[in-house]
């Protein structure tokens, strides 16, 4: 290398030759001076050969970046895996080759699991870091299977570590800021609704604590009686929309669940304000043990008495008539009755009918007690 430095001052330092006599001048100062150089040159290069000769390494034209730098980009939790990855561009790793990811519980420093990855590609970390060997390449992605609660309720210490050695037993490391998982009991009630009797409702429920208590259970509680009326086991839904905004938390990806339950004719608490509690338990039987709940927001039935008179008309000298009724208030009065009063007031016909079906006004007045099934129809009114 000093031999081809010592070519180059002597090509940089040779002149043209000019037709005039101040040029003429101009370049025979040159020559003496390249002369000079050349000299220079000659005696440096020697002492470099001799320097070698005594096992001493010659200094280096560039200086290699040996820094360690490094980032976590991303840590999330999905079906029960750690998937983390990020960059470590560490100029002292040359010849180390193996390029291993660790975890450790920051709590306690014990190791929870490490993983040999392969390199990834990061032309934008080779741009930052043009001098870092390897930089082009130091991308890396991991994931580990969560197998005990120390995962999602500790610290985690993430090491990226190369090493001469598969085992990874020591080498070059680069330790990560220790990441936290989110703590929180997370979720929501999205949609109630009464129907024909029945009491249905969805929603979701992410917390940590359902890698431990993995029993899902909902429950209905009157909160103005403060009782329980009722309790369902329930089996967890995918729901990614919760993973994208939670995904710090175990279960967010399977938090959703959804429940029917027929009240039949009991009426008793269509007055009273309800609460859906999401439980996570260890009690698989009953509900009960270990749990952690997520209490909604109360909710109560509509109370109001809503109806239209759809269509109304005369063919044949017959009435005909045809409508909806829908309200809270029918649940313990099984029959229905259209009755047709005059202009001033007297009854001039009743007749029973049967319900049928609107869902169109079931989808309008959804948590009104059976708008489901609030039409009727009067062909020809008696």
């Amino acid at each position: 290398m000093l031999a081809l430095h010592q070519q180059d001052a002597h090509a940089d330092t040779t002149q043209p030759a000019s037709t005039t006599d101040q040029a003429t001048a101009v370049s025979a100062a040159h020559q003496t001076t390249a002369t000079a150089s050349q000299a220079s040159a000659s005696a440096t290069t020697q002492q470099a050969f001799a320097a070698q000769g005594n096992n001493v390494t010659p200094v280096q034209a560039t200086n290699a970046d040996r820094g360690n730098y490094a980032s976590l980009d991303s840590a999330t939790i999905s079906n029960g895996q750690l998937n983390i990855s990020g960059w470590n561009a560490n100029g002292s790793a040359q010849n180390r080759t193996y390029h291993t990811i660790i975890v450790l519980d920051h709590s306690t420093n014990h190791e929870l699991g490490r993983q040999t990855v392969q390199p990834v590609q990061r032309p934008d970390v080779a741009q930052t870091y043009p001098n870092v060997a390897g930089a082009g390449n130091s991308g890396w992605y991991a994931s580990f299977k969560i197998n005990s609660a120390d995962w999602v309720n500790h610290q985690l210490q993430i090491v990226s570590r190369y090493s001469a050695d598969q085992a990874a037993n020591d080498g070059a490391d680069y330790w990560y800021a220790p990441i936290t998982f989110d703590q929180n009991n997370e979720g929501h009630l999205d949609g109630w609704s009464f129907a024909n009797g029945h009491f249905q409702a969805s929603g979701w429920n992410a917390t940590n604590a359902s890698y431990q208590d993995q029993s899902h259970w909902i429950i209905i509680y009157d909160q103005t009686q403060h009782t329980e009326l009722y309790r369902q086991k329930v089996n967890t839904t995918a729901r990614p929309d919760v993973a994208r905004a939670y995904g710090n938390i175990y279960n967010s990806a399977n938090s959703g669940w959804s429940f029917d339950h027929d009240f039949g004719n009991d009426s008793r608490w269509l007055n009273d304000q309800l609460q859906v509690i999401s439980r996570y338990s260890s009690d698989d039987k009953g509900g009960e043990g270990n749990h952690v709940d997520f209490w909604s927001t109360p909710v109560q039935a509509d109370r109001t008495n809503r109806a239209n008179l759809d269509s109304a008309s005369i063919a044949n000298g017959k009435l005909n008539l045809a409508g909806w009724h829908a309200t809270s208030g029918e649940e313990d009065r099984p029959y229905y009755t259209i009755i047709v009063l005059d202009a001033r007031g007297h009854e001039i016909a009743r007749q029973q009918v049967t319900n049928i079906a609107r869902p169109d006004v079931a989808l309008s007045f959804e948590n009104l007690y059976d708008a489901t099934n609030s039409g009727w129809s009067l062909s020809p009114c008696r």
